[in-house]
């Protein structure tokens, strides 16, 4: 995120923005507005140093997003996700004892969360999946079909209703409050269709392959930089050719092609901050430092925490996230 600022603020320097340009061809009052930033910088108001603090911290604590509007969320998945961690514990501790206790814990989270924010529901909602695959029911095939298509289809709702989703006018929700349609409508789809994919008991290789992973690892740098490159050179091959089209592909194919490197950068970011914390845990106790050094003694451990089918089935959330489809889903509507 620090980089993506950090560059943003390098195209505003050398105003190589062309967005309120393209804005006038295009009738695009998102695009006019750097896509609904807080406010829109020039070459003369953005600032390196303010560029650091926002995306060192400031986007986290206060959702500051004007040098680039998709960190919106980040304000919401960071104190969604501190809520999340301080939940957890008490929902696994009440799940082996008293299951009840679990439900109303997490219904407390949502509670909590809805006086803040629509949009901080799902964070806490998403905790459902635990006591869910717990308590051991595996729907069949048809049924996860069912649930997989229902969810999509719930997905698709831009908050226009007509076509299919006309019956969600009776209802009168998300027309005039996006968060609500997300907590009403996006979240639970989202809890649906991960749900779905974890309670199957063997899922299809392509879920945790090569090209998931690949597709799980570019998407949150794709979400980054999305906006600065339609701003920019999308903007440019909008104006260059007169063509929406062209303007489209180039967007598409350069945010991918930026979203690579920082990927890369990710990856190696996250193995390194991993390998750190490794090694203070390993200090920390002579017991896990022989857990780690070898885990090769721990192949035929019935132990839970070793082979926790729900633990095994919840590392696929990595690419199934609820939380991010949910909070997603918004953006790329509005830009449709």
């Amino acid at each position: 995120m620090l980089v993506v600022v950090l560059s943003s603020c390098v195209i505003f320097k050398l105003d190589l923005y062309l967005f309120e340009d393209a804005a006038a061809v295009a009738q695009s009052e998102w695009l006019g507005r750097f896509g609904n930033a807080s406010k829109v910088l020039s070459r003369e108001t953005a600032s390196f140093s303010d560029a650091f603090l926002q995306g060192a911290w400031r986007t986290f604590i206060y959702g500051d997003k004007y040098y680039d509007s998709s960190l919106w969320t980040m304000t919401i998945e960071f104190w969604g996700s501190m809520l999340t961690f301080a939940l957890a514990p008490i929902v696994f501790f009440f799940q082996g004892r008293w299951a009840l206790l679990s439900w109303l814990c997490i219904a407390t989270g949502v509670f909590l969360a809805v006086q803040v924010s629509f949009f901080f529901c799902a964070f806490p909602a998403s905790l459902l999946l635990y006591p869910l695959l717990a308590m051991g029911f595996r729907p069949n095939r048809w049924v996860r079909g069912a649930m997989a298509i229902i969810s999509l289809v719930l997905l698709g709702y831009a908050g226009d209703a007509v076509g299919i989703y006309r019956p969600f006018a009776v209802l009168d929700i998300a027309v005039s409050d996006i968060g609500l349609r997300q907590a009403c409508v996006a979240i639970p789809a989202s809890i649906m269709l991960v749900y779905a994919v974890l309670s199957m008991d063997d899922p299809p290789s392509w879920l945790s392959g090569k090209a998931a992973r690949f597709l799980g690892d570019l998407s949150f740098p794709l979400y980054l930089v999305h906006v600065p490159v339609i701003c920019s050179l999308g903007s440019w091959a909008l104006l260059a050719s007169d063509s929406a089209a062209l303007g489209a592909a180039a967007a598409i194919s350069a945010s991918i092609l930026a979203a690579l490197p920082l990927m890369a950068f990710n990856n190696w970011w996250v193995q390194a901050l991993g390998a750190l914390f490794d090694r203070i845990r390993r200090g920390g106790s002579a017991a896990t430092a022989l857990a780690v050094q070898r885990p090769e003694q721990h192949a035929g451990d019935s132990s839970p925490l070793v082979q926790d089918p729900i633990e095994s089935r919840m590392s696929l959330s990595r690419v199934l996230a609820p939380s991010e489809i949910s909070a997603c889903s918004e953006p790329v509507a509005s830009r449709r």
